[in-house]
């Protein structure tokens, strides 16, 4: 851990606490959709957990580990489940700070980040009362992933890897984002980087033969049921829950952030993740929880700009865009269900400038 970091592990604890109670205050209070919402990706998931009760259906099967460590705890599916997310939800915050500092973030800036990651509405809200997901430990485990790759650790980016790769497909984030970023930043990680993504493909094509599917799966034919015929209505619907509707306040941040430093790997390496999260929208229909696969790098983006401030106004900006999150956090929470469209339509105007904004000072400034 960062020594500025290490002084402040009271601070690391206090995000953990807020990572905890924030989904378990929300889940709660949840009004939950009717019981046949459960019945499909969650019964999976449930079945997994359950010994003698393991139907094999793909994407789920080959999403090994979270239903795994649920089993090996002894509790009931539904239990096992809501601690498992709950305790990856604890950890988020924290991990993100210290992958805030990996990237060379202030401490300051890094505890900041972590506290408004408590607060996002696709994570902490959607997953506080859908929490029989295997997303909480898939976020986490990109996150250590990433901290592990920039602070130069090959036997934790490994494991993390092959953890991932038998939690979700989004190890394929986490391996683009330690590609590229040791490639332009730390040359000697490189070959760590490369062997850690050949290890988790080697992982998640080994589950897809070793455990072959009861029925069919296409992710074409699910983007064909998704989008065919081409409704324009639907596209730009499911692009603006993929922008504002996921990042609310911080899409302006991070598109003035990411458009200040275009040209820069750093810029390209946060802007490849997030591509890759968003284009998991092609497949589901949950866009939201899938894009904020992504929630580390938006915010390393935001973090470049909040290092910027001096300590005073960074701490007033950064209370503000965890406040500010709050309507789309008890939204998804299924608490309270404020017109949100107009105001995602405004972010995504606001960001869109924001991006003109920070090119005109670019070029005015090279």
């Amino acid at each position: 851990m960062p020594p500025d970091l290490l002084r402040r592990w009271p601070l690391l604890v206090a995000l953990a606490i807020l990572g905890f109670g924030v989904p378990l205050s929300l889940g709660a209070r949840a009004s939950l959709p009717p019981p046949v919402y459960f019945l499909h990706d969650q019964q999976h998931y449930r079945e997994m957990a359950t010994p003698g009760a393991a139907r094999r259906v793909a994407p789920y099967s080959w999403r090994l580990l979270p239903s795994a460590i649920v089993r090996a705890t002894g509790l009931p599916a539904g239990t096992g489940f809501h601690a498992l997310t709950l305790t990856a939800l604890a950890l988020i915050p924290p991990a993100i700070a210290i992958m805030m500092a990996a990237a060379g973030i202030s401490a300051g800036t890094a505890l900041m980040a972590g506290a408004i990651a408590a607060f996002a509405p696709a994570v902490a809200g959607y997953l506080s009362w859908d929490f029989i997901r295997p997303d909480g430990l898939s976020l986490l485990l990109i996150v250590l992933a990433a901290s592990a790759a920039m602070r130069g650790r090959p036997v934790v980016f490994a494991a993390a890897m092959a953890a991932l790769s038998v939690t979700k497909e989004t190890w394929v984030i986490a391996a683009a984002f330690a590609l590229v970023w040791s490639r332009a930043y730390a040359r000697s990680f490189w070959k760590s980087a490369l062997a850690g993504t050949l290890l988790a493909l080697a992982a998640a094509v080994a589950v897809r033969l070793a455990i072959p599917s009861a029925e069919p799966y296409s992710w074409a034919a699910n983007a064909r049921d998704l989008y065919w015929p081409l409704d324009p209505r639907t596209v730009s619907r499911r692009l603006l829950l993929a922008t504002t509707g996921t990042w609310t306040v911080l899409t302006p941040l991070a598109a003035f952030a990411l458009a200040r430093h275009a040209g820069e790997p750093r810029a390209w390496t946060v802007g490849l993740c997030v591509t890759i999260a968003t284009a998991q929208i092609l497949v589901a229909i949950d866009t939201q929880r899938l894009v904020a696969a992504a929630l580390p790098f938006i915010l390393l983006a935001c973090a470049w700009e909040l290092d910027r401030l001096d300590p005073t106004p960074r701490a007033a900006v950064a209370g503000a865009l965890a406040a500010a999150q709050i309507p789309w956090l008890l939204s998804y929470a299924r608490i309270w269900t404020p017109p949100l469209r107009g105001i995602e339509i405004v972010l995504l105007a606001a960001a869109a400038a924001a991006a003109i904004l920070a090119r005109r000072q670019r070029s005015l400034t090279m």
